[in-house]
Protein backbone atom coordinates (compact mmCIF):
# COMPACT_ATOMS: atom_id res chain seq x y z
CA UNK A 1 0.00 0.00 0.00
CA UNK A 2 1.05 3.58 -0.48
CA UNK A 3 1.17 4.31 3.23
CA UNK A 4 3.89 1.72 3.79
CA UNK A 5 2.13 0.48 6.90
CA UNK A 6 1.80 -3.26 7.14
CA UNK A 7 -1.85 -4.17 7.01
CA UNK A 8 -2.90 -0.74 5.76
CA UNK A 9 -5.90 -1.00 3.51
CA UNK A 10 -6.65 -4.56 4.58
CA UNK A 11 -10.18 -5.77 5.07
CA UNK A 12 -11.82 -5.10 8.38
CA UNK A 13 -12.79 -7.85 10.78
CA UNK A 14 -16.38 -7.95 9.50
CA UNK A 15 -15.30 -8.12 5.84
CA UNK A 16 -13.47 -11.44 6.19
CA UNK A 17 -14.75 -14.41 4.21
CA UNK A 18 -16.61 -17.03 6.19
CA UNK A 19 -16.20 -20.78 6.17
CA UNK A 20 -13.11 -22.43 4.72
CA UNK A 21 -12.50 -19.93 1.91
CA UNK A 22 -9.07 -19.20 3.39
CA UNK A 23 -8.12 -22.87 3.62
CA UNK A 24 -4.66 -23.62 2.24
CA UNK A 25 -5.29 -25.82 -0.77
CA UNK A 26 -1.65 -26.42 -1.73
CA UNK A 27 -1.36 -29.80 0.07
CA UNK A 28 -4.33 -31.07 -1.94
CA UNK A 29 -2.89 -29.65 -5.16
CA UNK A 30 0.48 -31.23 -4.40
CA UNK A 31 -1.20 -34.57 -3.69
CA UNK A 32 -3.11 -34.45 -6.98
CA UNK A 33 0.08 -33.71 -8.91
CA UNK A 34 2.01 -36.45 -7.11
CA UNK A 35 -0.74 -39.01 -7.69
CA UNK A 36 -0.99 -38.01 -11.37
CA UNK A 37 2.75 -38.66 -11.80
CA UNK A 38 2.47 -41.93 -9.90
CA UNK A 39 -0.51 -43.10 -11.96
CA UNK A 40 1.25 -42.19 -15.21
CA UNK A 41 4.29 -44.25 -14.21
CA UNK A 42 2.11 -47.04 -12.91
CA UNK A 43 -0.11 -47.38 -15.95
CA UNK A 44 2.55 -46.72 -18.60
CA UNK A 45 5.53 -48.51 -17.05
CA UNK A 46 3.95 -50.73 -14.44
CA UNK A 47 6.13 -49.15 -11.75
CA UNK A 48 3.93 -47.57 -9.10
CA UNK A 49 6.80 -47.08 -6.67
CA UNK A 50 9.04 -45.15 -9.10
CA UNK A 51 6.26 -42.69 -9.91
CA UNK A 52 5.53 -42.15 -6.23
CA UNK A 53 9.21 -41.77 -5.38
CA UNK A 54 9.77 -39.21 -8.14
CA UNK A 55 6.73 -37.11 -7.26
CA UNK A 56 7.13 -37.29 -3.49
CA UNK A 57 10.86 -36.56 -3.62
CA UNK A 58 10.07 -33.39 -5.56
CA UNK A 59 7.74 -32.08 -2.85
CA UNK A 60 9.95 -33.20 0.04
CA UNK A 61 12.96 -31.45 -1.54
CA UNK A 62 10.88 -28.34 -2.21
CA UNK A 63 9.81 -28.04 1.42
CA UNK A 64 13.34 -28.81 2.64
CA UNK A 65 14.67 -25.95 0.50
CA UNK A 66 11.96 -23.57 1.68
CA UNK A 67 12.79 -24.43 5.30
CA UNK A 68 16.42 -23.58 4.60
CA UNK A 69 15.43 -20.20 3.19
CA UNK A 70 13.17 -19.50 6.17
CA UNK A 71 16.09 -20.33 8.48
CA UNK A 72 18.41 -18.04 6.52
CA UNK A 73 15.88 -15.21 6.72
CA UNK A 74 15.19 -15.65 10.46
CA UNK A 75 18.53 -16.72 11.90
CA UNK A 76 21.20 -16.42 9.23
CA UNK A 77 21.19 -12.69 8.70
CA UNK A 78 19.91 -13.20 5.16
CA UNK A 79 23.16 -14.90 4.10
CA UNK A 80 23.20 -18.47 2.84
CA UNK A 81 26.78 -18.83 4.07
CA UNK A 82 25.45 -18.66 7.64
CA UNK A 83 23.18 -21.69 7.15
CA UNK A 84 24.15 -24.52 9.47
CA UNK A 85 24.13 -28.12 8.26
CA UNK A 86 20.91 -28.81 10.14
CA UNK A 87 19.26 -25.40 9.74
CA UNK A 88 16.52 -26.96 7.63
CA UNK A 89 15.60 -29.25 10.55
CA UNK A 90 15.15 -26.42 13.06
CA UNK A 91 11.58 -26.80 14.30
CA UNK A 92 11.22 -23.02 14.43
CA UNK A 93 11.17 -22.79 10.61
CA UNK A 94 8.48 -25.43 10.15
CA UNK A 95 4.76 -24.86 10.45
CA UNK A 96 1.70 -27.01 9.84
CA UNK A 97 1.30 -25.77 6.28
CA UNK A 98 4.87 -26.65 5.29
CA UNK A 99 4.57 -30.09 6.89
CA UNK A 100 1.29 -30.79 5.10
CA UNK A 101 2.79 -29.64 1.78
CA UNK A 102 4.96 -32.75 1.68
CA UNK A 103 3.19 -35.22 3.96
CA UNK A 104 -0.18 -35.13 2.17
CA UNK A 105 1.35 -36.10 -1.21
CA UNK A 106 3.33 -38.87 0.49
CA UNK A 107 0.19 -40.21 2.18
CA UNK A 108 -1.80 -39.97 -1.06
CA UNK A 109 0.87 -41.83 -3.04
CA UNK A 110 1.10 -44.48 -0.34
CA UNK A 111 -2.66 -44.97 -0.51
CA UNK A 112 -2.58 -45.24 -4.31
CA UNK A 113 0.27 -47.75 -4.12
CA UNK A 114 -1.60 -49.91 -1.62
CA UNK A 115 -4.74 -49.77 -3.75
CA UNK A 116 -2.75 -50.64 -6.88
CA UNK A 117 -1.31 -53.71 -5.15
CA UNK A 118 -4.76 -54.79 -3.97
CA UNK A 119 -6.78 -54.20 -7.12
CA UNK A 120 -4.52 -54.02 -10.18
CA UNK A 121 -2.53 -56.82 -11.75
CA UNK A 122 -0.44 -54.97 -14.29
Amino acid sequence: MASGVVGAGSKGQHDRPRGNENMDKTPIEHALIAVAVQVAFGLLLGDWIAGAALACTWFIAREHTQAEYRWIAKFGGGKRANLTAMGWADKRVWNLSSILDFSVPVAACLAVYVLSRLYLTI
